[in-house]
């Protein structure tokens, strides 16, 4: 969830090809767009606004991961079009930058992420993205005794699935 230009998505999907050869599938969701206005109400949330990451399309990304053939590339607001991915997950990488559609994506996970699957979010630990932290406190406050947590060095969390 959060693509911009495909680099992260193209690492997880060899990654995970090498781990389990033939038994993955990647959803890799985003605006292409930048920033929905509806997910910044404010405007403005931290240094986000609505014309960042803008500098993308879903066609380069595409074209970018053509040999990832387990990748399927989606185009939208994550949360309208992510309703459609009717799977059980493993694995979420959150670089989605805002609250409202990280706090989506980690609903998600409450609903369909496998005991023992993770959410990486990225951006946790920078004051930049301050929605982001919010947005996983809210759902340790809600659901804290099925997730652990592990914040990283490097500004991401780790949310374990545990029950």
């Amino acid at each position: 969830m959060g693509v911009y230009r495909g680099g992260s998505t193209r690492f997880l999907a060899t990654a995970l090809e090498e781990l389990a050869p033939g038994r993955i599938h990647v959803c890799a969701v985003d605006t292409f767009s930048g920033h929905d206005p509806a997910d910044l109400p404010d405007g403005r949330e931290g240094a986000h606004t609505t014309a960042k990451f803008k500098q993308t399309s879903a066609a380069d990304v595409v074209e970018y991961l053509r040999d990832c053939p387990s990748v399927d590339v989606i185009q939208g607001r994550i949360q309208d079009v992510t309703r459609a991915v009717d799977e059980e997950l493993h694995i979420i990488h959150a670089d989605v930058d805002i609250l409202l559609p990280t706090r989506f994506v980690l609903d998600l996970a409450v609903d369909r992420l496998a005991v023992g699957g993770v959410v990486v979010v990225d951006d946790y630990g920078f004051a930049t993205c301050p929605g982001t932290k919010q947005a996983v406190g809210e759902l340790l406050a809600e659901h804290g005794d099925a997730f652990a947590v592990v914040a990283l060095p490097t500004g991401q969390a780790l949310l374990l699935r545990t029950r």
